[in-house]
């Protein structure tokens, strides 16, 4: 259980962007909200909810890198931090429940799109700074995840890219410099010792 520990208590949303990146999703849109936080999402490969399922009971590491990544940063913030979530599957006429004790199935209407809607603001523990959770969630995306493959949005602004961060793109003091090169046969470079 050693892995599914996590740096800080707000890692779990990178760990659900890097199960989701994994598993083929072409964008991620996050909005934070006062009450929940929801992650909308497409995948290439839809998962069923009975992996999902057999995946977040299963405290072994699997074959299966996204849902491992989806596992850990359930398992923090639905179990370790006892948060309510819903998940649904594009496609699917079922969700997936966990009311912080259990987790259950309950028959919705089949969406075109995938969500994960987190109830992070509000615990088993009691309601939690709403404020203060969106602020350290918005912080944990815009330091560790402005590397992200694909497109990345909070709250409709795009972070997945060096330029978009708070300490890394544009302000009054930086600009942000990287070095691209195309693809060519170039000549072997020397590079003198000393």
């Amino acid at each position: 259980l050693a892995a599914f520990q996590l740096p800080r208590p707000a890692t779990w949303i990178l760990k659900l962007i890097q199960g989701l990146v994994a598993g083929g999703t072409d964008s991620i849109r996050i909005s934070l909200r006062a009450r929940e936080t929801e992650l909308r999402f497409e995948l290439a490969q839809p998962w069923s909810l009975e992996a999902v399922e057999d995946a977040f009971w299963d405290p072994e590491i699997t074959d299966c890198v996204a849902l491992d990544h989806l596992k850990r940063g359930l398992w923090n913030v639905a179990i370790k931090q006892q948060c309510p979530f819903q998940l649904n599957l594009a496609g699917w006429e079922q969700a997936l429940i966990w009311t912080g004790q259990e987790l259950r199935r309950l028959k919705i209407a089949a969406e075109s799109h995938s969500t994960l809607t987190l109830s992070c603001q509000q615990s088993l523990q009691g309601a939690r700074n709403s404020p203060q959770t969106n602020a350290d969630l918005l912080r944990e995306i815009q330091h560790y995840a402005f590397v992200c493959s694909v497109p990345l949005s909070v709250d409709g602004r795009r972070v997945d890219a060096l330029q978009a961060g708070p300490h890394h793109g544009y302000g009054p003091t930086t600009v942000p410099f990287f070095l691209a090169t195309a693809s060519a046969f170039l000549e072997k470079l020397s590079v003198p010792l000393g």
